[in-house]
């Protein structure tokens, strides 16, 4: 399941959005990225990988790229899913 894009951290507490998906991660560019990672990418599962911009990306990931169902939210507000 994948959360809706504007209420990705808002509905939920950062802390239990958090332990739900796994750790946050703060990249050396300002992106984040929440779930779990392993030698510095995304682990297979489910993950939520925020962009400096305020894109988003909530869905499914495979060895290290977004891959399966998701949703990504551009920082203007356009979704595609």
């Amino acid at each position: 399941q994948v959360p809706q894009q504007r209420s990705l951290l808002s509905k939920v507490g950062r802390e239990a959005f958090v332990a739900e998906v796994g750790e946050e991660y703060l990249l050396d560019d300002g992106d984040k990225f929440y779930g779990r990672m392993e030698r510095g990418a995304p682990c297979d599962g489910y993950g939520v990988y925020r962009w400096a911009d305020g894109s988003v990306y909530a869905g499914e990931w495979h060895r290290g790229v977004k891959h399966g169902r998701g949703k990504y939210m551009y920082s203007n507000g356009e979704v595609y899913e």
